[in-house]
Parts: structure tokens; C-alpha cells; sequence
């Protein structure tokens, strides 16, 4: 009986060791020199192998593949599996476990590695749980990393700086903690690509899904139930951009100081299209955006729905903390707050447009804008309750073509606040039922144009109160013993008989001596842009600012989405001297056959946007193209008289004439920072401190001026015609005639390089001798002034070319340093000055 028992025991210590082999073996046949390994067992590092395999098996080979064919590899919590360093290297259907390391619990890649049918589970590291990438390329497919842990980042998956691409995978209950931005699941510091996977339960301090600081695209893919104890219940994007398309984010919950229920935008950005974010929680009692807290990143929602968020602080889908959003084609319903801003709470800048807000509910407002520019263009609020208004405004507030229906509220709109300006244009309030009032105005400002209301229900009878300044266009109150109660200012346009006689109260009343006339004022240009469903307008009005509009476009019509066409058919927009024309922030914006005019920015406005660009301002990285378009008699009180431009899109111009034009700094016509593309264009007349006509300034990419004409334009300091700062220039088959300037009548070009071919230049000129950078220009005048060092240093800069050009009856021609003067003719007018030329 004890020689039985023995061997039995024997035979299964026997078969034990034969069903798990160890990482010596492992190591032994990845080395032998096969490409593809399949494994017929078990593997496990026991304890005694540990300090040989602490970091893993290296795999530095090339063109391997690993098939664990549904075996498992056992660190046993003594080290990790794999360190891959080579390239092209398959593993699949391996079970890895209990790998513990301080990158990467189970693998660390190096190289090039593809992972396909595999499961993670049990591995523990500081940086990524499960794997850590630091190698250029890592493709996880059809797996599942579930139950590891990370004590810094990356609970599943850490990527340091690489690609890493996941497909139909899953990743849930991996646990980051101890450190900010960490992602439950993953943290990313490269590229990320996740799509058609399931992020499921995970847990992390930020980011209870995905830290992420890199670039990050999430496609066809859930992530739901996942936690924060910090800032974003699933996402954490923190200065980077991310992209969420034909996703669910579902059911995440952040426990933290600011919020963000799904996503926490820390100056990121942010892109979410035809997706749906819902049932994200925010667990504290003063958390903020339900779905998404946006801190001064930029935000774009497009066919996307944002629903069934409830949270007891303020923004029960969107916090906007001094960020921009653009939301289009997208729905927020059944969200709450039982504080303000049910659906939205704004503190920067916001578009709407084309979306529907229906059955939010909130103490305060269901959009609350507090501190910021809100825009709402073809909206629907519908079904909405408030215990106090369905939209509340202390800023700046468009509406235009939107429909308010069912909804119930103490009053239905409140402008209130002493810089709060309101406009409600061509919409439709119906079937409301309000405790008070429809609209109640005691801010700065509120202009309401074209607007019925009908259908509503008012205990008082008020439709409207006005306790400050409202300007009333055509209006149609079609409800009996429904008054408009004036305790301010109003100003009634073509309005009817019927409309003032529902107007009482104490306040003053004027009424437009043209109110039965149509204006085309920039009330009617704002509307014709954002109302139409085409991207194409076709003006058959000339336009005109009129004094009533002053304040509420005191910069401008903002032409705000992309790929708009505005074809003015030959019309004029006139600004009147009182304000800027467009402030551009979409992209691919153009603008054909409009005569321009008397454009003004002011300086120094509170907000800084405003200024520059007396006639065009264009905040964003955009592509503006003009074409056979007119600027007369435009200012600046800063930078660029007609264009002001400091992004790094594309200005193009082509056959288009800008004459009379100012800018007390520099820029006369001009000022851009981006790539510019002149042809066949005039300028004329056109004064600047630096660059008559055109300052381009700190441009990286190369400035193009074609075929065009240069003529009497004036530079207090540089450049009479154009002034080129740091930036490249090729300028050809140009004229240049009776610019002057202090020094370089034509051209100013510093720090730059570049070539001027096939032009002319007539009677252009300078006044007197000038000190610059620690070099002498002589004391006679310079039609070219040509600079291209800042310092004596810089005089070993690239040769730039002057070809086949002519100068004369300039009282001075050339003044120029490392450049080649080829074919060209110098009338006997020349003094010239030279230095390597």
C-alpha cells in the first residue's frame, strides 16, 4: 500500500512537469530557427528561472510566428513573457497570465508585433497591465485583455510612442490608479486606432476607460460601465486630439472635481460623429457635463445623440469651460440638471445648428449661457421644462430659424445682464405654456425680427417684457389679450397696426421712418447666410450696416461652417465706417463678385477677436479663396486694413482690386501669417506703418504674388508696396509704380528668402538713410530693400535671385545682400549698394 501511494504521487509530480513546460523551453524553440512555432502545451516560468527571465524572452527575431494553439503562457507572478524587439512578429491564440514587470505585465514590444486571438488576464505592471508599447508598430486583434492591472497608466495597454491599431476586441475590469490622465484600459502617448472592440468595466483615477495625450481614433466601437475616480468616467483626452466616429459611449460614471461623465477635454481636440453618448453619470455633487466637460478644448458633435444624462450641477450633456464647440445634425434629449444649463452650460463659444434639444429638464436654464457666444441656427426645442427658462443668456445669443414648441418654463427666453445681447430671427414659438412671460429682456440688447408666436399659454398675457432696448421686425402675435409690455426702449420696423396696438406700459417708443420699406441691412445678410439649407449664396441686395445693428455686429457677420459659397452677383456690402464686414471660423470659405466696403475694426475691444481686420478677420486655420471681389475705403485701427489673417491655412486672391485702404499698424490691405496666393490683382492706394499694401509675417510656408499691380501705396517704415518678415516670397511678372515708403519703396524683404522675376519698377520712393540690425544703408534711397540677416551672422544665408526685371526713375534702386541681379536693367538713376551681390 506505501509503495502505491508513493508512486502514485510520483506519477502525477511526473505528469504535471510534462503538461507544463518551462520558459527555457520556450526560449529554446523560438530560437531554433523556425518561422513559425506552433506549441503543444502549457508554459509556466517557475521560480527558479526568475532572475534569468525577470524581463522575459526576447524575441529579436524577424519573421516569426508564435501559434500557442489555446495553450497558456504562466509567468506565475514571477516576471514577464515577452520582450519583443524584432520586426514582424506573430503571436496567437496564447492565453497570457500572471506576468509582472514594470512595463508591460505580460509584453513589452520593441519591434513590430501583431497579436491575434489571445487572451490577458492576471498580468500586473506600473505601465500597462497587460502590454507596453515603446516599438513603432503594435496590431491587437480578436482578443481579450481582462482582470490586469496597472499602478501608473495603462491598466490593459500602455502605449509610450508608437502605432497601435486593436480590432474586434475586448478590453473590460483592468484597474489603473495612483496617477492622473491614467485609462483604466489604456493609456496612449501615440497613435491609437480602436475599432469595432468593447471597452467594458475598467476602472482608473482618470480616464476610466483611456487616458489619452497622443492621437487617438475610436471607430464602431463601445465603451461602457467604465469608472473614474477622477475626471472622465471614460475618457480623459488632455491636450490631444481625439476622434470618436459610429461609437456608443454608454453608462460611464466620474467621480470627479470638475466632471465629464463620458469625456473630460483638457485643451483637446475633440471629434464625435454619428455617434451616441447616454445614461453617463456624475456620481459628486458638484461635477459638471453630464457627457462631456469641454475645457478650452474644441469640440465638433455632427449626427451624433447626446440623451439621458441627469446630474445635479451644471451642463447635463455639455459643460463648456472657455472651450469651442460646433454641434450639427445632432440630438440632445431627456438630459437634466438640477442646477443650470440641462443640455448645455456655456462658458466659451458655441454653434448649433440643424439639431434638436427635446425633453431636457433643469432648475435654471435647459442652455445656459453665461460667459460666452452662442449661436442656434434650424434648431427645435421641443417637450423642454425649466423651473426657469428654457434658454437663459448674460452674453452674446443668436437664434435663428428655430422653433420652440410644448415646452414649459417659468418664461421661455431671459436676456438678462449688462453686456447680454439677444437676437431672435425668423422662428417660430409655439404651444408653449409659461408661468410669466415668453421672452423677457433686461440685458443689453434684444432685436427680434420675423418671429410668430401663437398657440402659447400666459396666465399675465405678457408675450414679450422689455425693461432695456428691443428692436421689433414685422412680428406676429397671433394669440388674443397677448401684449407686449414695454418698460425700456423699443424700436418697432415695419410692423403692423395690429402689433402696436398689443404693445403698453411706460417705456419710450420710435418707429423706423422706413419701417415699410425692406431693409438689407446685416440683420438680413446674417439670416440669408445662416437660414438657407444651400451652401451657396447668391446676393440679388446691395447690403448695409444700419446704426441699430452697430452693437450686436460690432465684428462682423461670422460665417461659421465650412464649405460655404457667397456669391454677391456683382452687390455691394457696405459697412458704413462702424464695423468690420466677416469674421471667418469655418473652413473652405469663398467669397466672389462682392464690392467691399468701408469696413472698420476698432481697437482694443474687450474681446480680443475683434480686432484687426477692417473688413476680414479669419480666426481659425481656414482656406479663404477671393475672386474678382472689390475693397474700397476700409480700416483697421491695428494689423491688416481689408484681411487680417494669423492662422496657417490659405488666403487666396485672384483678379480682385483693393484700393483706399488703412491699417494704422501694419498691413495697409493684408496682414497674414499663412500661405498666400496673389494673381492678376491690384493695389492701390493702400497705406500701412509696414507693407503699404501686404505684410506677411512669420509665414512658414512660401508667399506667391503673380501679375499684379502695385501702384501708390505708402509704408510709414518698410516695404511701401509689400513687407516680407521671416517668411518666403516668389513674386513674378509684377509692376510696381510710385510706391513709397521710409525705407524700400517697393519691397522690404528681412530674414527671408526668395526670387523677383520679370517685374518693373517705376519712380518708386524712399526718404532717407536708416540703421537697421547693426548694418548701415547708405543715405540714398532704396526702391528693393532686400535683407535677408538679422545680423552681421546671417550673411551666409541661400543666394536669393532677382531675374530679368526692370527698375526705373526710382530715386534710388537696389540695396540688397547675397543676391544674384540677373538679366536685369538698371536705369541711370542707379545707386546702387552691395554686399555679395
Amino acid at each position: 500500500m506505501i509503495l502505491v501511494f508513493k508512486m502514485g504521487i510520483f506519477d502525477k509530480v511526473k505528469s504535471a512537469f510534462e503538461s507544463s513546460k518551462n520558459f527555457k523551453y520556450l526560449d529554446d524553440l523560438i530560437h531554433s530557427g523556425l518561422n513559425e512555432i506552433v506549441l503543444d502545451d502549457d508554459i509556466s516560468l517557475s521560480k527558479n528561472e526568475k532572475n534569468k527571465y525577470s524581463n522575459g524572452i526576447e524575441i529579436e527575431i524577424d519573421n516569426l510566428v508564435i501559434d500557442g494553439n489555446g495553450h497558456a503562457i504562466d509567468a506565475q507572478g514571477n516576471g514577464s513573457i515577452f520582450l519583443c524587439t524584432g520586426k514582424n512578429i506573430v503571436v496567437k491564440n496564447i492565453h497570457f497570465k500572471n506576468g509582472i514587470h514594470s512595463n508591460g505585465g505580460a509584453i513589452e514590444n520593441r519591434g513590430e508585433l501583431t497579436i491575434m486571438d489571445s487572451t490577458f488576464d492576471g498580468n500586473n505592471a506600473s505601465l500597462g497591465g497587460a502590454v507596453f508599447n515603446d516599438g513603432p508598430k503594435l496590431m491587437i486583434a480578436k482578443s481579450t485583455i481582462t482582470g490586469n492591472i496597472a499602478k501608473e497608466g495603462g491598466g490593459a495597454i500602455y502605449n509610450n510612442d508608437g502605432e497601435v491599431y486593436i480590432s474586434e476586441s475586448m478590453i473590460n475590469e483592468n484597474v489603473s490608479s495612483f496617477h492622473q490622465y491614467s485609462g483604466g484600459a489604456i493609456y496612449n502617448k501615440g497613435e491609437l486606432t480602436i475599432e469595432k472592440s468593447t471597452l467594458i468595466r475598467n476602472h482608473a483615477s482618470f480616464g476610466g476607460a483611456i487616458g489619452n495625450i497622443g492621437q487617438l481614433n475610436i471607430i464602431d466601437s463601445t465603451i461602457s460601465n467604465n469608472e473614474s475616480s477622477g475626471d472622465g468616467g471614460a475618457i480623459f483626452n488632455d491636450n490631444a486630439s481625439l476622434s470618436i466616429s459610429n461609437s456608443m459611449i454608454e453608462a460611464n460614471v466620474s467621480d470627479g472635481l470638475e466632471g465629464g461623465g463620458a469625456i473630460y477635454n483638457k485643451e483637446g481636440e475633440l471629434n464625435i460623429t454619428g455617434s451616441v453618448l447616454k445614461q453617463n453619470e456624475l456620481v459628486g455633487q458638484i461635477g459638471k457635463g453630464g457627457a462631456i466637460y469641454n475645457n478650452g478644448g474644441n469640440l465638433n458633435i455632427a449626427g451624433s445623440s447626446l440623451c439621458n444624462h441627469s446630474i445635479n450641477f451644471f451642463g447635463g450633456a455639455i459643460y463648456n469651460d472657455g472651450g469651442k464647440i460646433n454641434i450639427a445634425e445632432s440630438k440632445f434629449n431627456e438630459n437634466s440638471s438640477n442646477r443650470n444649463g440641462g443640455a448645455i452650460y456655456n462658458e466659451g463659444e458655441v454653434n448649433i445648428r440643424k439639431s434638436s434639444i427635446k425633453k431636457n429638464k433643469s432648475d435654471g436654464g435647459v442652455i445656459e449661457n453665461i460667459n460666452g457666444d452662442f449661436k442656434i441656427f434650424n434648431c427645435e426645442f421641443f417637450s423642454n421644462e425649466s423651473q426657469g427658462n428654457i434658454i437663459f443668456n448674460q452674453d452674446s445669443l443668436e437664434i435663428n430659424y428655430t422653433d420652440f414648441k410644448d415646452n414649459r418654463s417659468k418664461s421661455m427666453l431671459l436676456n438678462d445682464g449688462v453686456k447680454s445681447k439677444m437676437s431672435l430671427v425668423k422662428g417660430e414659438i409655439n404651444g408653449n405654456d409659461v408661468k410669466d412671460t415668453l421672452i423677457l429682456n433686461e440685458g443689453n440688447s434684444l432685436t427680434i425680427s420675423e418671429t410668430v408666436f401663437e398657440n402659447n399659454l400666459i396666465p399675465n398675457g405678457d408675450a414679450i417684457v422689455n425693461s432695456s432696448n428691443l428692436i421689433l421686425t414685422n412680428p406676429k402675435i397671433n394669440d388674443d389679450n397677448q401684449e407686449i409690455r414695454n418698460q425700456g426702449n423699443l424700436l418697432l420696423k415695419r410692423s403692423s397696426l395690429d402689433i402696436k396696438g398689443k404693445i403698453n406700459g411706460e417705456g419710450k417708443i420710435e418707429t423706423d421712418d422706413h419701417s415699410n420699406e425692406d431693409k438689407f441691412d446685416f440683420g438680413y445678410l446674417d439670416s440669408l447666410i445662416h437660414g438657407s439649407p444651400d451652401k451657396e449664396i447668391v446676393l440679388d441686395k446691395d447690403i448695409k450696416l444700419e446704426n441699430y445693428e452697430v452693437d450686436f455686429y460690432e465684428g462682423g457677420i461670422e460665417l461659421d461652417f465650412d464649405d460655404l459659397i457667397i456669391n454677391g452677383n456683382g452687390k455691394t456690402i457696405d459697412a458704413r465706417g462702424k464695423s468690420r464686414i466677416f469674421t471667418i471660423s469655418g473652413k473652405n470659405i469663398t467669397l466672389k463678385h462682392i464690392t467691399f466696403k468701408n469696413g472698420h475694426s476698432y481697437k482694443n475691444y474687450d474681446n480680443p477677436l475683434n480686432n484687426n481686420g477692417g473688413a476680414i478677420r479669419i480666426n481659425a486655420n481656414a482656406n479663404l479663396t477671393i475672386t474678382d471681389c472689390k475693397f474700397l475705403d476700409n480700416l483697421s485701427e491695428d494689423y491688416g486694413g481689408v484681411i487680417y489673417y494669423n492662422g496657417s491655412g490659405d488666403l487666396v486672391l485672384t483678379a480682385s482690386t483693393m484700393k483706399g485702404n488703412t491699417a494704422e499698424n501694419d498691413g495697409g490691405a493684408i496682414f497674414s501669417s499663412g500661405e498666400v496666393k496673389i494673381n492678376k490683382s491690384k493695389f492701390i492706394n493702400n497705406s500701412g506703418n509696414n507693407g503699404g499694401a501686404i505684410a506677411i509675417v512669420n509665414s512658414n510656408d512660401k508667399a506667391s504674388v503673380t501679375e499684379s499691380i502695385f501702384n501708390e501705396n505708402a509704408a510709414d517704415s518698410k516695404g511701401g508696396a509689400i513687407w516680407f518678415h521671416n517668411s518666403n516670397i516668389a513674386l513674378a511678372d509684377c509692376t510696381f509704380n510710385d510706391n513709397y515708403a521710409t525705407c524700400g519703396a517697393a519691397i522690404y524683404q528681412e530674414i527671408s528668402k526668395g526670387s523677383i522675376s520679370n517685374s518693373t519698377f517705376k519712380r518708386n520712393l524712399s526718404s532717407y538713410a536708416y540703421w537697421h540690425d547693426g548694418k548701415l544703408v547708405t543715405n540714398k534711397n532704396h526702391a528693393i530693400f532686400i535683407d535677408t540677416g538679422s545680423g552681421l551672422n546671417d550673411f551666409n544665408q541661400d543666394r536669393d535671385n532677382i531675374i530679368n526685371c526692370d527698375f526705373i526713375d526710382n530715386n534710388n534702386n537696389l540695396y540688397a545682400q547675397k543676391h544674384d541681379l540677373i538679366k536685369s536693367r538698371l536705369d541711370e538713376h542707379l545707386a546702387l549698394w552691395k554686399r555679395n551681390l
